[in-house]
């Protein structure tokens, strides 16, 4: 199966198809976490501290409107929109799964984009160096989705990609 990994690229990013399970280039998970993962309101001294108790209907890591801390995100995390971004570089190579496992682990998903700004968002949050982390973006059987049924409407991929059906 085929996914999508992004290079940052200078001056351009660079979007590129990719084996879903190939550890060559493979050094990151592009997550993203919504701002507010709960609606509800909270009071009371467990308020805010993350997990849910007693009556609340969620996880409280959202308390009047104040986004939840992002597990251990790198200083170069960023917020655009409704969205915090943290890329998470890895000790060694990691497939399209083991990315969308850490992203999960610590309450997101994969990075799925829509715009040219959101992704101008992204890179601000990547190394200048040129880092290199898996979109949630893969080939299924009607062409490339992502992986939470966003519409593809924004693609922005390297010349000459995506390879192998030019969808």
């Amino acid at each position: 199966a085929d996914c999508s990994l992004y290079f940052k690229g200078d001056p351009e990013p660079n979007w590129n198809t990719w084996p879903c399970n190939s550890l060559n280039h493979t050094r990151g998970a592009l997550c993203e976490f919504p701002v507010g993962r709960c609606t509800a309101t909270c009071d009371g001294p467990a308020c805010g501290d993350g997990v849910t108790e007693g009556a609340e209907a969620c996880d409280d890591g959202l308390t009047n409107g104040v986004p939840f801390a992002v597990p251990d995100a790198p200083d170069t995390a960023t917020t655009y929109g409704d969205h915090v971004y943290a890329l998470y570089a890895a000790p060694g190579p990691l497939s399209f799964a083991d990315a969308s496992s850490a992203c999960a682990a610590r309450g997101g998903a994969l990075v799925t984009l829509s715009s040219p700004s959101e992704l101008q968002a992204i890179r601000v949050g990547m190394d200048p160096a040129g880092d290199a982390g898996w979109l949630g973006l893969q080939r299924g059987a009607s062409g490339w989705q992502w992986v939470d049924g966003s519409p593809t409407g924004y693609l922005p991929w390297a010349a000459g990609e995506p390879l192998a059906g030019n969808d």
